[in-house]
């Protein structure tokens, strides 16, 4: 028995002594696999998306605290949005060489790298970045190219021979498509994707006269595509039959003004070659519809058209037919605005663009404007002439000019858009004067500083931050990554300030903000919040547009849920918002007394909001536009506008004066 119980001491000893032993090493293990954990660090330091060669360098920097060897993965995010391996399980070399020569183009990737030490990972993301293999031994690296020789006549009247020349440098197989631009400027189908024959004829019999038309002809090698257009023409179809009848002609002889008030002489001048009796019917294009004035009247070569009741229609046009009973002939007049004098409009320029943005000079004696198309424009403030012309040509890339901001003294002009550069033009000759690098993301906004010495760069969907640029050399004082789009981008009035808005572009409950930064330290002065409640369709809330009080003390934000909300900054920003629009609020601008909002919306809408009276005190309203830009003139007599219309690249800028 003694024997037994010291043999039972013992063996609880020992087993005393192995479970302190196991808890020491769990513990110790636990310590370490801790430290494993937190000492693997991975960052991405390049990735060049502006190298178009076959070959891209990554580099980056991986370490372990622990002293583990690492092994490193290499993937990018394919066409179809699935993440494809580069490379896997390599050495920690800190450096890769990427062959991209097999890779087709692929806009909005990214690179992702992946770190191991056998147990843990850590990864990190590159910005979004475009790859564009340059091949020249392969296939599809080049464009095709396409040279229009024929139509080359003034006029045609039974049938036309469209002749080209296209090549590719690479021999693809080219296929060609055909089309005409009518009197409305309307692209209309000839035929699409035939082989390139090198000659098509295009039977007009039957057409009604068009007087401005143009040929437009694209080759397509499956990747690429180049165009080519016309000289302007004329087609005046001869329809003779066996009665050896001929069709009337008709001549549109007015409108011929950018703008009428109130009535209209409609004139003409219709004749018969048979004598044949005729009658004219008479319309003018509306909210995308003719809409009938007059049919089956007496040709008396003039009718009169009163605009009462009607609102504001930009690039309206008329149409006139005269029939003899057998034969028909139609005109149509050049685009012109209605304006009912109760409006009270200076200025009216319609234009074959669609206006993205307008601002008045500093000096108020011009303004400039800027297009979807990529041109950029800078008009007489007083003639609302054209003095200079800018065309963004960047070789088959979206042309989009999104924002533009004058120089404190008016002499230069800063654009920027969906080519991704910032650039700089001379204001009277239009000479590009400075170019930036190509950035990773289109820009969504440009904002001179006041001194002059700066300018600020909103970013959009792809990049999704801000950068404050030296305006004279472009280098880059300050980077601002955003949790998403950066949609607009402005200084207060001494540049002691700088406000930015931020919203996300999927659908959820992500509150839209502004960003106010203090410039001397670039530190975040104050974020101001709309509240993150879903639009109608089920969008995140998004501001389009902001713009400070001259006096600094308030900003507003106009808001894709119909809404307008202002912020008093001298009051812990108390917010107030304001529900007077049914559609979208694209643009905001104060006066310069600061008692003002003039907003515009998608349906249209343009309205002046007077903060202390808490009212609406004026509404203007254009059917068939959105307003997209609004800048009020120093004085608060005059603002302008810019729209935009997708159907036809045709809108206008107006200059309203305003009498409170």
């Amino acid at each position: 028995m003694i024997w037994g119980k010291n043999r039972l001491k013992k063996i609880t000893v020992f087993l005393l002594i192995l479970i302190l032993l196991s808890t020491i090493t769990g513990c110790i293990n636990k310590n370490n696999n801790y430290k494993k954990e937190n000492s693997l660090e991975i960052i991405l330091e390049s990735f060049d998306q502006n190298d178009y060669n076959n070959t891209i360098e990554i580099k980056w920097f991986a370490s372990a605290k622990d002293g583990d060897s690492i092994l490193i993965s290499l993937y990018f995010l394919s066409l179809n949005d699935t993440w494809e391996i580069i490379v896997e399980n390599i050495d920690n070399t800190g450096i890769y060489y990427w062959n991209i020569e097999d890779l087709p183009e692929i806009d909005n990737s990214e690179i992702k790298i992946v770190a191991s030490d056998g147990k843990y990972i850590a990864e990190d993301f590159s910005d979004r970045v475009n790859i564009n293999p340059s091949r020249p031994d392969h296939k599809h690296s080049h464009p095709p190219s396409i040279e229009l020789i024929s139509p080359n006549k003034k006029y045609y009247n039974y049938s036309m021979d469209i002749i080209w020349n296209a090549t590719d440098q690479d021999g693809d197989q080219i296929i060609i498509s055909i089309y005409y631009y009518s009197s409305l400027r309307i692209r209309e189908m000839i035929i699409e994707n035939i082989s390139n024959s090198g000659y098509y004829v295009w039977n007009i019999t039957g057409f009604p006269i068009i007087k401005e038309c143009q040929i437009m002809i694209y080759a397509y090698d499956g990747i690429h595509f180049s165009d080519d257009i016309s000289d302007i023409f004329t087609i005046e179809p001869i329809n003779k039959d066996k009665n050896n009848s001929f069709p009337p002609i008709i001549k549109l002889i007015s409108p011929n003004k950018n703008y009428y008030k109130d009535s209209m002489n409609i004139i003409w001048n219709a004749t018969d070659e048979d004598g044949d009796y005729l009658n004219i019917s008479i319309y003018y294009y509306f909210n995308s519809n003719w809409e009938i004035l007059a049919e089956n009247i007496q040709n008396t070569n003039i009718y009169i058209w009163n605009f009462t009741g009607l609102p504001i229609i930009c690039n309206c046009w008329i149409k006139i037919n005269a029939t003899d009973g057998k034969f028909f002939s139609e005109n149509i007049s050049s685009n012109f605005t209605i304006v009912p004098s109760s409006y009270n409009v200076r200025l009216v320029i319609n234009i074959q663009t669609s206006i993205n943005e307008v601002k008045w000079n500093h000096e108020n004696t011009k303004f400039a404007s800027c297009s979807r198309e990529g041109y950029l424009h800078i008009w007489n403030g007083n003639t609302g002439e054209s003095e200079v012309t800018i065309f963004y040509n960047n070789s088959g890339e979206n042309n989009h000019i999104y924002s533009i901001s004058w120089s404190p003294d008016d002499s230069k002009i800063v654009s920027g858009g969906f080519d991704k550069y910032v650039k700089i033009w001379d204001t009277k000759t239009g000479e590009l004067i400075k170019n930036s690098i190509k950035y990773n993301g289109s820009i969504s906004g440009v904002s001179w500083s006041p001194d002059g010495t700066k300018i600020a760069v909103a970013f959009g969907n792809d990049a999704n931050c801000i950068r404050i640029l030296n305006s004279t050399t472009f280098e880059e004082i300050f980077y601002k990554k955003a949790d998403y789009i950066v949609k607009s981008i402005i200084w207060n009035s001494d540049g002691s300030m700088i406000a930015y808005s931020v919203y996300a572009s999927n659908i959820g409950l992500y509150p839209a903000k502004i960003y106010i930064l203090n410039t001397d330290d670039w530190s975040v002065n104050t974020i101001l919040e709309d509240n993150p409640a879903e639009t109608p369709e089920g969008w995140a809330n998004t501001i389009f547009d902001i713009d400070w009080s001259s006096d600094d003390s308030k900003i507003v934000a106009g808001f894709n849920d119909n809404s307008i909300a202002y912020w008093d900054l001298t009051d812990n920003n108390n917010k107030r918002t304001i529900s007077i629009h049914t559609s979208r609020v694209f643009t905001v601008s104060w006066n310069k007394n600061g008692n003002l909002i003039l907003s515009g919306t998608e349906d249209g809408s343009i309205k002046i909001y007077d903060i202390f009276k808490d009212q609406v005190i004026k509404n203007y309203h254009n059917l068939n536009r959105d307003v997209k830009s609004l800048d009020w003139k120093n004085n608060d007599k005059e603002f302008i506008s810019g729209y935009w219309y997708a159907s036809y690249f045709e809108s206008s800028i107006i200059i309203w004066h305003f009498d409170n």
